[in-house]
């Protein structure tokens, strides 16, 4: 199984197909959701395990699986990134449009409406709670005052302006930049493709098939095995031990599976009948009167890939 090989194999060996194993073992899996965790990176909670030894490269596996159709992708929001290293971990500041200062406050326009005065909250004196008008000298009460409006002033060069520009600076490799600079770039969803993704059933299966058969120290011999007609015949995996011969077929969900279960039969009556012929077939499918066409025919079914291990295992 892939979780039970080193981080550095696995590391080394990360390939789209590890990608499509991993999907296709977790069939629930409909839809690959982004999230931008607390560190400010890109996550995808259901591939924790795929993107904790990739990284950020799983990005680029996403969309191999993009190109060859298996996942559909579609832009679900916009990310602000740093223009030269593409970085999401960045801090936002506001500056003076004129100087660049970001020594800037945001005041609000007030009229004093007894005595008439117009100015901006800072005019006005602060005494414990109370604000007091500089001209009258008279504490603003409710509905004795207005608030015209806000502006922002410059502590530098007392510039004053609705709106501040907004500066972002790169954590990461400490660029500078404004909007007009920035990378702004799609955050996307994946969806399964399940016809896709299950053209691939086979060779995970192969992969597990594999897998059990090395563990009860069988020897992989390839997928081809010669029959008494001198014919050769394919099948999923071949093993052999201690003079025992092992042939497996595997008949995925979607599959006419009477018609693949016949083809099987009629590779297996060509073969010695000390070979053992296994088909795994899908556990909803009913093929009763198919069983017994030859003794050493074994119909193994399962509901999940997952069962696949186990089954054989059991039988061996």
């Amino acid at each position: 199984m892939m979780e039970s090989r080193s981080k550095e194999e696995i590391e080394e060996k990360m390939s789209f197909m590890d990608l499509i194993k991993y999907l296709v073992r977790r069939r629930s899996v409909k839809y690959i959701d982004p999230e931008i965790d607390e560190n400010l990176e890109i996550r995808y909670p259901v591939l924790d395990f795929i993107q904790s030894i990739v990284g950020e490269n799983v990005e680029e596996l996403l969309q191999e699986l993009s190109e060859k159709n298996i996942l559909k992708k579609s832009v679900i929001s916009k990310i602000v990134r740093c223009p030269n290293c593409k970085s999401l971990k960045l801090v936002s500041k506001y500056v003076c449009f004129r100087c660049g200062s970001d020594n800037i406050r945001h005041v609000y326009i007030l009229t004093h409406i007894p005595c008439g005065f117009t100015g901006s909250s800072s005019d006005f004196k602060n005494i414990g709670r109370k604000m007091i008008c500089p001209k009258c000298g008279k504490e603003l009460k409710e509905g004795e005052y207005a608030i015209r409006g806000d502006i922002f002033i410059c502590e530098e060069c007392r510039s004053t302006f609705a709106q501040p520009e907004v500066v972002h600076m790169c954590v990461k490799c400490k660029k500078e930049f404004t909007a007009k600079d920035a990378y702004y770039g799609d955050l996307y969803r994946y969806e399964v493709v399940v016809e896709e993704l299950t053209k691939y059933e086979h060779i995970v299966v192969k992969d597990l098939i594999e897998t059990v058969l090395k563990k009860h120290n069988y020897s992989l011999v390839g997928s081809k095995i010669r029959g008494l007609s001198g014919i050769e015949h394919e099948f999923l995996a071949i093993g052999i031990k201690e003079g025992r011969t092992v042939v497996i077929d595997f008949i995925r969900e979607g599959e006419d599976a009477e018609m693949k279960l016949i083809t099987t039969l009629g590779k297996a009556v060509d073969l010695p009948i000390a070979v053992d012929v296994l088909v795994l077939v899908p556990e909803q499918y009913a093929l009763e009167k198919l069983r017994g066409a030859t003794t050493n025919v074994k119909v193994l079914k399962y509901r999940h890939i997952d069962e696949i291990e186990s089954i054989i295992s059991e039988y061996l």
